[in-house]
């Protein structure tokens, strides 16, 4: 049996929590169209998803068809809670509406997570029990403060536990920051989310570089056996602003943050871009999200394919 932790690190309002409901919505799809032979949704019509659905039916898949029989098909569940709060923000996001952004816990049980289990390949199958876990930037930047222990020969502050910590005038729990740093310690998969559109626009904030930073540093110590991606969110907003189509994020990230970028390279990571809703400017000139049922962008399934097998190709 196969364990695995997903965890969504970023700032607030970098895309996140419409990630992680697109995210899973993709991987329920995925799994209620294998061995379809019906005309598939456009968002499982990429080489990215095809790949998947190929990997979902099982490494035993070739012994049941040398057999004459179909695969036994995989299947999905999840846990109630996680069922009731994705439903009720793909809700919103089909109605329109964003939902509320993650909050910073307020102790070690109220932290936004989904658990679902994956099983592939029948008798004899792989079991994946994911933990997608969505901490909120102010716990990122409590995780990774500005002086790292040991930086300079210089101890980080301990935190005074009668005053806890702020960030963007958000009060922030130690219990979440230690939470973040052991899954990472234990090794995990790591989306690293960055806002696309303040990308575009010049911003790399610091919270995110130095975040990165400590993540390569503890690498290199042999610490750390993390396994992360770059994820570049709102890549609609970008077209909205720009005709350019030639836009790479790995491009403008090499220029224009080269460090940032020279860490994604030391740590292996792949960096993807995508639209995980498409983004329209209503009658107030406001930009609210756009849904189609069963259309999901090619970064979608990069990012599940890159979480599952390790390569987004």
């Amino acid at each position: 049996m196969a364990a695995h932790t997903l965890v969504f690190v970023g700032e607030p309002r970098s895309g996140k929590t419409v990630l992680y409901v697109r995210m899973r919505e993709f991987i329920s799809t995925l799994v209620s169209h294998q061995g379809s032979n019906d005309r598939l949704p456009g968002g499982l019509d990429n080489p990215a998803a095809r790949a998947l659905r190929q990997w979902i039916q099982g490494r035993f898949a070739p012994m049941w068809a040398s057999l004459g029989a179909k695969p036994p098909r995989a299947h999905y569940t999840e846990t109630q809670g996680t069922s009731e709060r994705m439903r009720r923000f793909q809700a919103m996001l089909s109605e329109g509406k964003w939902p509320d952004g993650t909050v910073a816990a307020t102790g070690p049980h109220n932290r936004e997570q989904a658990n679902l289990t994956l099983v592939r390949g029948g008798w004899l199958a792989d079991r994946y029990t994911v933990s997608l876990r969505d901490f909120a930037g102010e716990t990122v930047a409590q995780a990774f403060p500005t002086v790292l222990p040991g930086a300079a020969g210089t101890p980080a502050r301990a935190p005074d536990p009668n005053q806890p910590p702020k960030v963007w005038d958000r009060p922030v729990q130690e219990t979440e920051a230690t939470e973040l740093r052991r899954i990472m310690g234990v090794g995990c998969r790591v989306a690293f989310v960055v806002d696309g559109k303040g990308l575009y626009e010049g911003v790399l904030p610091e919270v995110t570089e130095r975040a990165l930073a400590a993540v390569a540093n503890s690498r290199m110590a042999g610490e750390r056996k993390v396994k992360l991606a770059c994820i570049i969110t709102k890549r609609d907003e970008i077209e909205l602003a720009t005709s350019d189509k030639a836009w790479s994020a790995s491009a403008m990230l090499r220029s224009r943050h080269s460090s940032f970028w020279n860490h994604l390279q030391m740590l292996q990571a792949p960096c993807i871009d995508v639209a995980a809703v498409r983004t329209r400017i209503d009658g107030s000139g406001d930009r609210m999200p756009e849904v189609v049922p069963g259309e999901f962008d090619i970064g979608i399934a990069r990012i599940v394919k890159w979480f599952f097998t390790g390569d987004p190709a």
